[in-house]
């Protein structure tokens, strides 16, 4: 359960990002999202590393 609320908060990310410059979502790569999103995280600290 926990996985499709994660799933769904990182494509809405990527749709927010897409709309905010004006291109299309689709182009956007999940992988990608998700790395950026973990290394964010990971520069605040919210979560230990590993």
């Amino acid at each position: 359960m926990d996985f499709c609320f994660v799933h769904h908060a990182v494509r809405r990310i990527m749709l927010d990002a897409a709309q905010s410059i004006g291109d299309d979502p689709d182009r956007i790569s999940f992988t990608a999202t998700v790395r950026i999103i973990r290394r964010k995280l990971l520069q605040r600290q919210l979560f230990p590393p590993g």
